[in-house]
């Protein structure tokens, strides 16, 4: 089974899915921002979206017989970034095969079975990339 994940939206598959705030360690606090809640949920090569709720599986939302490829996404309101300070999008965990994209542009993939996993998003934050 794979799993696509795309964002500009950015999406998941991922309980606790967050986007943290990093810093030097001199820097002060982290400020974490949790993504968990209501995000759109596509199985591939459907027209439609269906509103889901995560942290979830796919099975939550589409039955125990679904073995094929989902898509998620969310709207991540703006926010600025510190001088010196990194962005990470963190995931807690996700089953199998998964494909990041933020704004489009890919941001890497992970293989792993219920494994956390993260991406430095500094750079697409600050329209750099």
């Amino acid at each position: 089974m794979k799993l696509l994940l795309t964002a500009a939206v950015i999406a998941l598959f991922a309980p606790g899915l967050t986007a943290a705030a990093g810093e030097k360690p001199d820097a002060g606090p982290r400020r974490t921002i949790s993504l968990d809640g209501t995000w759109a949920f596509q199985r591939e090569g459907d027209k439609e979206w269906k509103t889901v709720q995560v942290p979830s599986s796919f099975q939550d939302h589409e039955g125990m017989e679904f073995h094929g490829v989902g898509i998620y996404r969310k709207m991540i309101p703006q926010f600025g970034v510190m001088p010196g300070r990194r962005v990470l999008l963190h995931f807690q965990a996700a089953a199998t095969q998964a494909e990041v994209s933020w704004n489009g542009r890919k941001l890497g993939s992970h293989l792993g079975g219920w494994t956390p996993f993260r991406f430095d998003v500094t750079d697409q934050i600050l329209g750099q990339a």
